[in-house]
């Protein structure tokens, strides 16, 4: 069988920002080939369900207008702004935002996903390296991610193919070139499948799990807290990313 690995990262800022974003994270969820439609489809109805409550509040436009607004015509969720309430997500009540995001992530155990991820804290990172450029950073934590890929997919004698968002042009060059350097078999497809967030559901799933792993592992390594709902966010990866056994891989703890 041939799984997909839909592919997304958080805090990928580099050096210059260790304060506001103190833990790098590429991440996401393999999904079996034969759960993507139904998984895609269940996704996709949440997507829109906010979306009409966001419609529903604004006032003054017809829907023909509404729908031709940039926010709408490229629609989809992304996690900081979505949980922050930015933009035209403000018109979501936080608790509803929170309920929709906790019905997007039970889907995982549904459709039998896995989650992988590599986590960095930069300043350890830097602290133990003395780099003042982030490629090797990223290129780590990349080449970690492949691997406990190659791992599972050996384990299960299946395929897979990585789905990344399409993203910054010299990083979509730098994870097709770890890919073909770091395989060790033919289990992974020795390219990636890029996609637009706003067209692939999974992706954005995908960024759901990445953007609550990140803000899990800046707490544990004891990073001050962001400002919005962080105590609320830690929980939802408790209560439902934590239970699916995600497979991390942790430069914290090479300390």
């Amino acid at each position: 069988m041939i799984n997909g690995f839909y592919l997304d990262e958080s805090g990928n800022t580099g050096f210059g920002d260790i304060s506001q974003q103190p833990v790098v994270c590429y991440g996401g969820i393999m999904v079996p080939n034969n759960s993507v439609i139904e998984l895609e489809r269940e996704f996709e109805a949440l997507s829109y369900k906010s979306a009409l409550q966001i419609k529903g509040e604004i006032k003054g436009l017809n829907n023909k207008h509404i729908n031709t607004m940039p926010f709408f015509r490229d629609y989809e969720i992304h996690s900081k702004a979505f949980f922050d309430g930015d933009d035209l997500y403000s018109k979501i009540p936080v608790k509803d935002r929170f309920g929709i995001a906790e019905e997007m992530l039970v889907l995982l155990a549904r459709y039998n996903c896995k989650v992988f991820a590599t986590v960095i804290d930069k300043k350890s990172y830097q602290n133990n390296t003395g780099e003042t450029h982030h490629t090797n950073m990223h290129q780590l934590a990349m080449g970690n991610l492949i691997k406990l890929i190659e791992n599972e997919l050996n384990e299960k004698n299946e395929t897979g193919i990585i789905i990344p968002d399409r993203g910054r042009a010299e990083e979509r060059e730098l994870l097709v070139q770890v890919i073909r350097q770091q395989t060790t078999t033919n289990r992974i497809f020795n390219s990636s499948f890029l996609q637009d967030s706003h067209h692939c559901q999974l992706v954005q799933l995908a960024d759901l799990v990445v953007f609550l792993t990140t803000i899990f592992y800046r707490s544990n390594y004891g990073h001050i807290a962001r400002k919005a709902n962080n105590q609320e966010l830690i929980e939802l990866y408790q209560n439902i990313i934590s239970p699916l056994a995600p497979i991390i891989w942790e430069y914290q703890l090479l300390k």
